[in-house]
């Protein structure tokens, strides 16, 4: 009896033993498994760390910069664009009277057509150079600046503004009677070219301007004009502060100055401008993604 209770204790232990041993191995598998898994997420942790530094997140500040500008140039092709339908629908209407009565009406018609009816006053005539030529006619360069092509740089010349007396009424108002190119800029070349009797005309309203950036001052007291300042050609001329320019049928003098340079033209290129930004900020994305992240 003994030796069975001795031979079943021998193979319990045995079987103990085994079972421990197994045991043992999965611990010791599974610890393995977990230490693997800690050293490559840690490894991973690390390399994402390490990519992701103050300098990598610094970077994004180019193509966040980039879209900002991409949505300024968004925003001002709106405005542009609206500008430009304002000023199509305002030289589009029909030609109205001058509001002789209510002057300040002007204030609200800039670019619409006026008829007005009176005479020159020639000898107090001045011109603003330099200026372009910008009727219908001639061609325009595309190398002018700003909203509005005001000025083309390849026909320099001068514009000659002149005092107009309206026909019975006692009031002077200042007429761009038009273009003239730099020989005939001299009064003395033009003394065929100025109407003596009453003229029927139809002109353009305009606003007085402010000085343009890198334009000289006007020297009033010098006959020098580089822009427009109502107030000052006023005084200067005994004039109101009232601007107007010829349309272009009234170029009828041989030699005469080229009336119509109310022609304007907005250059909206706004649309390539924000594409462009648009473009470089997808760009500068993906660069830096496959600088940092990939």
């Amino acid at each position: 009896m003994f030796t069975k209770y001795g031979c079943f204790s021998k193979t319990l232990k045995h079987y103990n033993f085994l079972l421990y041993r197994n045991s043992s191995k999965k611990s010791e598998n599974l610890l393995n498994l977990k230490e693997k898994h800690t050293l490559k997420y840690n490894s991973g942790k690390k390399d994402v760390g390490k990519k992701l530094t103050f300098g990598s997140i610094a970077m994004l500040i180019a193509p966040a910069f980039t879209f900002s500008l991409g949505c300024w140039q968004v925003k001002r092709w709106f405005w542009k664009k609206n500008l430009i339908d304002e000023l199509e629908n305002q030289m589009g209407k029909k030609r109205v009277e001058f509001p002789f009565d209510d002057l300040s009406k002007l204030d609200d018609m800039e670019y619409m057509k006026v008829e007005i009816e009176g005479k020159f006053i020639h000898e107090k005539e001045f011109l603003i150079y330099p200026r372009g030529r910008f009727d219908k006619g001639f061609k325009k360069s595309d190398n002018s600046s700003g909203i509005v092509a005001s000025n083309n740089i390849s026909s320099s010349g001068a514009h000659v503004i002149t005092p107009f007396k309206i026909k019975d009424r006692n009031m002077i108002i200042m007429v761009n009677r038009g273009w003239v190119p730099k020989d005939r800029m001299p009064k003395d070349a033009r003394l065929d070219t100025f109407p003596k009797e009453y003229v029927k005309l139809t002109a353009i309203v305009r606003k007085s301007e402010n000085r343009p950036q890198f334009v000289s001052e006007n020297l009033p007291d010098q006959g020098i004009w580089f822009y427009k300042d109502f107030e000052q050609m006023g005084k200067y001329c005994g004039a109101l502060p009232i601007y107007i320019e010829a349309t272009e049928e009234h170029s009828y003098l041989p030699n005469g100055p080229i009336a119509g340079q109310s022609n304007v033209e907005i250059r909206n290129k706004h649309v390539e401008y924000f594409l462009t930004w648009y473009s470089l900020t997808i760009l500068t994305v993906v660069m830096w993604y496959m600088r940092f992240l990939k």
